[in-house]
Order: C-alpha cells, then sequence, then structure tokens
C-alpha cells in the first residue's frame, strides 16, 4: 500500500503542475516502480525522497515540452527557461545546498567526532580473556561457505533448491558459529515452496568438522518463508518497508539464531544526526523469518542473544570521524589526526561481548599502528589501546613470509590476548581455499610468527619465538595468572611438527590438563609420576592450559635463558630452592604439632 499511496501523491501533484495526464500516468508509474524495486527510505535526511522528487518534475517538465509540441502548440522560449531554472533551483536545493548546510563538518566538526562516544584508554589484557586455543576461529567466512555447500551437495536434490545466503559469525550457547539461511534458488522454486526453504546451515567456526543442516528446532520443522531468495512480499527488504518501515534508515541485515536454535533476520535501525549524514544506530529491529512477526528495540531493550547492533560500516566511519576531527576541520598540518585500518574483525572478551576491532595508524602511515581500539558491537562502548604496532596487512605478509617457498595466502587476521600479548591470529591458505598452516603474529613486532599445522603447535610455537626475544610472556600485571602446587599424576608426550609437548595431570585439578615443552623448563623433560611440581598458567576457560612457568621440587637444574626472562633471571637458584623447601618442612612440622605445643611457641614468641 506504501507504494501505491506515494505514487498517487506524486501523480496528483505532476497532474496539477501540467494538467496533462500523460504526465500524471508517467508519473505514476515511475513512482511505483522506484518505491517498489528500490524501497527508497521516504524520510527527510536521506536521498530517496528528494530523489524521486527531482526525478518526478523531470518528468513533468519534459511530457510538457512533449505534449505542447504534439498539440502543435510552440511553448515560448521565456516558458521553456522558467522550467529549465525552476528545475536547477529545485535540484541545487536537494543535492547540494541542503546537505552542505545541515551535514558539511567545517560546520559540526565537534559533533562528528562525538558520534562515537567517549573513546576511554583501557588495558587489553583486562578487557579481553586469555587465548583458549579450543575457542580460536580457524574458519572464516569463505571457508564456512564451501563447507556449507558441501553439506548442501550431500543431499540429494537440496543444491538444485535452495542456494545458501550470507553467512554471519555468531556466539550460541559459548560456542562460535557461522549461520545462513537457505535462500529459494529462483523464482519458479519460490513459487512451489511459497510456505519458506527448509532451514539453515550452522558451520562451527573452531572445528571445520562440525557442519549441521538445521531442520527442525524444539521439534518442530523449520519454513523459512522470509529470505532473500524470495519475490513480492515474502522477499524480507519489501517486507518490513510495507509494515511501517518506509520512511525509516535500516541497515546490516543479519541472520542470527537465539539459544534455541530459533532463526531471525536482525536489522539496525539508524537514524540521520547530521543532516544527509552523521548515521547512527538508534535501535534493532528483529524478524521472524517463519511467520513475519515484527519486534522494534531499543539498543538498550535487545535480547541477549543478539550479537550485533552497532554495523561494521557506521562503526568504521564513526572512528575515522574522531581520529580525523581530533583538532577540529582546519588541521592542514594534519596534527595528531588517525585513521582506522582497512577491515575489521570481530573479537569476544572476557564477559562473552563481542567487539569490533581496528588498529588505528597515523594518517599518512602504510604498515603501522600506534594503537587499536574495542567497540562493543552492542552498546556501541569503545575503547583505545595505545599499543605501536603492526597493521593486519603487515601481519598478513609477515606470516605468508614465514612460509614463502609453499605459496600460501593469509586470511584477514582476528586479534587474541596471549599472555597479555595483543596478538594476530591468521590461516594460511592454499590455492584450492583450504587451511594448510596456522599462524599466531605479534602486533607488536609482526616479526615474532608462530607456525604450526595446528592451533596449539602454532601458539606453542609462538610462544617459543616470544620468549626468544626475552620477553616475558606475561608482561602485563593485569594478566591474571595463577599458580598450582600438587603431585603429578598423570604424564604423556606427543610429537607434533618436531616439537615434543608434555601433557600433565596434577592432584587437586582432575578436569585440567596442562601443557608445555622444554621451553618453559628443562626440569619438564626429566619430571615423573610422582614428582611434586608447581605451575604459573593462564586460565582462559579450556580444558587444556599451557604453562608459562614450572618448578619440579625435586630437580635442581639450572634454567635456560628464555626462562630467566620470564623468572626474572636467578629468581630459582638452588639456594631459594632449599629456603622454599625448608618452610614447605616448617609448614608441614607446624601442621604436625598439637594444639598444645602451638599455644607453647607461640607465648614464647611473644616473649
Amino acid at each position: 500500500m506504501i507504494f501505491l499511496a506515494v505514487s498517487f501523491i506524486f501523480a496528483l501533484v505532476a497532474l496539477a503542475a501540467t494538467r496533462r495526464i500523460l504526465a500524471l500516468t508517467i508519473t505514476f508509474v515511475f513512482v511505483m516502480l522506484c518505491s517498489y524495486l528500490g524501497l527508497p527510505v521516504l524520510s527527510f535526511g536521506f536521498w530517496g525522497l528528494p530523489g524521486i522528487a527531482l526525478s518526478a518534475s523531470i518528468i513533468c517538465f519534459l511530457c510538457e515540452l512533449r505534449q505542447g509540441r504534439y498539440d502543435g502548440v510552440e511553448m515560448a522560449e521565456g516558458n521553456r527557461w522558467i522550467g529549465a531554472v525552476v528545475l536547477a533551483v529545485i535540484a541545487l536545493l536537494f543535492l547540494v545546498v541542503l546537505p552542505i548546510i545541515t551535514s558539511w563538518s567545517l560546520f559540526h566538526a565537534g559533533v562528528y567526532r562525538e558520534l562515537i562516544g567517549d573513546v576511554k584508554t583501557s588495558i587489553f589484557s583486562t578487557d579481553t580473556s586469555p587465548v583458549n586455543p579450543s575457542q580460536v576461529r580457524i574458519v572464516d567466512r569463505s571457508l564456512a561457505y564451501r563447507l556449507g555447500e558441501k553439506r548442501l551437495g550431500e543431499d540429494p536434490g537440496l543444491g538444485s533448491q535452495v542456494n545458501l545466503g550470507e553467512l554471519s559469525i555468531q556466539q550460541v550457547n559459548d560456542q562460535l558459529y557461522w549461520v545462513g539461511p537457505l535462500e529459494h534458488s529462483g523464482f519458479f522454486r519460490w513459487w512451489s515452496n511459497y510456505r519458506g526453504t527448509i532451514g539453515y546451515i550452522k558451520v562451527s567456526a573452531t572445528n571445520e568438522r562440525d557442519v549441521e543442516l538445521v531442520r527442525e528446532v524444539d521439534g518442530k520443522k523449520l519454513a523459512i518463508r522470509y529470505n532473500q531468495g524470495a519475490f513480492f512480499a515474502d522477499n524480507p527488504y519489501r517486507y518490513l518497508y510495507a509494515n511501517g518501515y518506509a520512511g525509516v534508515g535500516l541497515t546490516d541485515w543479519t541472520f542470527e539464531i537465539d539459544e534455541s536454535g530459533r532463526p531471525y533476520y536482525v536489522v539496525t535501525r539508524y537514524e540521520k544526526r547530521v543532516g544527509y549524514f552523521g548515521d547512527d544506530p538508534a535501535g534493532v529491529v528483529v524478524l521472524d523469518v517463519q511467520n513475519g512477526d515484527i519486534q522494534d528495540y531499543r539498543v538498550d531493550e535487545a535480547p541477549s542473544w543478539i550479537d550485533r547492533i552497532q554495523p561494521e560500516n557506521i562503526i568504521t566511519q564513526q572512528l575515522d570521524d574522531w581520529g580525523m576531527f581530533v583538532h577540529g576541520w582546519w588541521n592542514p598540518s594534519q596534527k595528531d589526526r588517525l585513521k582506522t585500518t582497512p577491515g575489521m574483525s570481530l573479537v569476544y572478551g572476557n564477559t562473552g561481548d563481542s567487539y569490533w576491532y581496528t588498529g588505528m595508524t597515523s594518517v599518512g602511515a602504510d604498515e603501522s599502528t600506534v594503537g587499536f581500539v574495542l567497540v562493543n558491537t552492542r552498546t556501541k562502548e569503545a575503547k583505545f589501546y595505545s599499543q605501536a604496532g603492526a597493521t593486519e596487512t603487515a601481519a598478513m605478509r609477515s606470516a605468508e613470509g614465514a612460509v614463502q617457498e609453499k605459496g600460501y595466502g593469509a586470511t584477514f587476521p582476528i586479534m587474541y590476548n596471549v599472555s597479555g600479548l595483543p596478538t594476530y591470529f591468521t590461516t594460511l591458505k592454499d590455492e584450492a581455499g583450504l587451511v594448510k598452516l596456522m599462524a599466531f603474529v605479534s602486533v607488536e613486532s609482526y616479526s615474532l610468527v608462530g607456525i604450526g599445522e595446528n592451533v596449539q603447535a602454532s601458539l606453542q610455537t609462538y610462544r617459543r619465538a616470544v620468549n626468544s626475544r626475552g620477553n616475558a610472556v606475561a608482561l602485563d600485571g593485569a594478566v591474571a595468572c595463577y599458580e598450582a602446587k600438587g603431585v603429578v599424576e598423570r604424564l604423556a608426550t606427543e610429537v607434533k611438527s618436531g616439537n615434543t609437548y608434555y601433557y600433565l595431570v596434577i592432584a587437586g585439578y582432575p578436569q585440567k590438563q596442562f601443557v608445555g615443552s622444554s621451553d618453559i623448563s628443562p626440569e619438564l623433560v626429566n619430571t615423573r609420576l610422582g614428582d611434586e611440581i608447581s605451575m604459573v598458567f593462564e586460565d582462559g576457560g579450556s580444558a587444556s592450559i599451557y604453562i608459562s612457568r614450572f618448578d619440579n621440587f625435586a630437580l635442581d637444574f639450572q634454567k635456560t635463558e628464555a626462562q630467566i626472562g620470564v623468572e626474572e633471571r636467578f629468581d630459582a637458584t638452588k639456594e631459594g630452592r632449599e629456603i622454599r623447601q625448608d618452610n614447605r618442612n616448617l609448614d608441614a612440622a607446624w601442621e604436625n604439632l598439637s594444639p598444645e605445643k602451638k599455644r607453647e611457641i607461640m607465648q614464647r614468641a611473644q616473649q
């Protein structure tokens, strides 16, 4: 109905202006087609309404010229010029004057810079949990799409009926998945199956063997009626447009599922804060793709299962404005100006919240950053981390250069917290798009690279590379470290890519497996069942935990240079061990004393 109403209004305007049936008819058809096919936002600040108005005015003017000649009446030269001038004024007003007056950064630099909100300086290691090897994203969007299409091909006849729609990353029940709807593969497929497609594809972002075609939720079969392969009123864009959102800016259509697996389209609703520009999210529209129910939420009211409300393109623009107008619009020397590095990625914090990550570099810089920003994808809370280092592109080239003889290509990296150090993770693919190797690259120094055939191997190689440079693997005091003491109950070794890894289970920690190598301490190589040990580690929630320090109380080896750097060089000498052993003996002796004897000793100490 919205298409008919808008077309009728413009047709009446055309009739009043020209009094020609031809102008009325052409204007009506043109506006209806533009509204139906283009779905322009019919609100001030958006280009749709003035664009249609200008086009309709041109049609009226051309029809007037055409009709005048058809009737054999020559229009006066002055009349033709008046029409041209009126159209020029309209065009100038809507396309130049109004945008300049209401939107130009010369007048609104401060407003543009404040759109992102208060960007706070923070500490990276306190905001993001230590890397959990089991949750590292080894499956990117392109690989997930290939795996999803392969799964469709395994179902006879299904691949010819539907296509796999756009995939989006999402955290579902604390696990990362790529999810995407099945869409009709053409008009006749939609016509014959108008009730909807049979479900969606879910691909684990951490395990390429975990690919699922979801056909039902809670015992009920799925029927995704509103998908982007549907036509007419079943098209989700047109459905929302015709149901109250013709005058609302909508962007970032994301297919998401709730914790039970029920599918929705989540669409960001945004407003113009500075005339024709200054896009800023104001809420989120949730469309049930099965029954068409529409829910509209403010940002602070959105359901917890929605990961993404703040669109990548809007956040990028707002960060660029924040960095560009640091000293206002007039800044010919480019003093202190910053800009985002190309591309953004999603990272997850220690509370499960997701963030847009991007590096920030000085205007004119190429491969170095002055820091990076994390922006909460729900609340838009922005935090800046001062950390000079490499851009994502430089890190990708560094990873590729480490195995340049193989000719592998790196994927866009993801930021992780490795022992308090901001670190890029990327996969290396062959020409067929298959993952062959994985790499961790230091943000601070992209020459520090760890390559391996899996996450654990590459992470361990990276830790060795960091330690070999004399860097402690927990330089940032904000990293939460834990110490475990106990007796070794289980011990196993495994050789991966030429490196030997040691797996220990100690008393008191039956649900944790501790992993280390001889680079941590030579004492680890000679540890046996029943030995009493002490370990320092960071617990990121994984069942397998990598050790950062190791001490076997039964051994007294000289430490390696790497371990000396981690433990502040000669922190664990023989004298220190004897003192700690004496302390343990004293503690044991004290515990064996009777209450009367302890009271007697305490009284003597007070005298």
